[in-house]
């Protein structure tokens, strides 16, 4: 799909901007509108990266959307015990190797746990783009944010026209 994704129904009719004769009357929902709930069997850590997801897309997400909400939360907790690993541990570990000779020495290498943080991170990013988490993708969603008004309502300051004067001696 090229340019931005289309909004969603909820989005149009939050902002005031359904109409029927582009958009359908009821929003396309797949497997119903009730809350999102992780599935059983899930880790401690990942349940609790999903109700924190899925709390924050509780006015847009559907039942259908679980499985993403789990990729990312599975992300999510990923990252995080990574990073509390390299709290732990360190940036780097030190490794007693044993050379040729049979000789043992000491070598430093970084921790394979910033790998896991790094493309943990970068999996959470595109996951949380596509269900609309993150400012860029709110603004692609109509910037609603899942509360049906758009930014320059609800943060002050944003979308005012400011009044510019010139000033005296200013080069042209």
């Amino acid at each position: 799909m090229r340019g931005r994704p289309p909004k969603p129904t909820e989005v149009h009719r939050a902002e005031g901007t359904l109409r029927p004769d582009r958009h359908s009357r009821t929003p396309v929902v797949v497997a119903g509108r009730k809350p999102l709930r992780p599935r059983t069997g899930l880790p401690k850590d990942v349940a609790k990266c999903f109700r924190e997801l899925a709390k924050l897309g509780e006015a847009i997400w559907d039942q259908a959307d679980a499985p993403l909400v789990e990729a990312a939360a599975t992300a999510l907790a990923r990252a995080r015990a990574a990073a509390a690993d390299i709290d732990r541990n360190g940036i780097t570990l030190e490794l007693t190797k044993v050379g040729r000779s049979g000789e043992e020495f000491t070598d430093v290498v970084p921790n394979p746990a910033l790998r896991v943080e790094r493309a943990s991170w970068d999996q959470f990013r595109h996951l949380a783009d596509r269900l609309g988490i993150g400012p860029v993708a709110r603004a692609r969603l109509g910037n609603s944010g899942g509360q049906g008004r758009p930014a320059e309502q609800g943060i002050p300051g944003i979308g005012e026209a400011r009044q510019l004067r010139a000033l005296a001696g200013g080069a042209a």
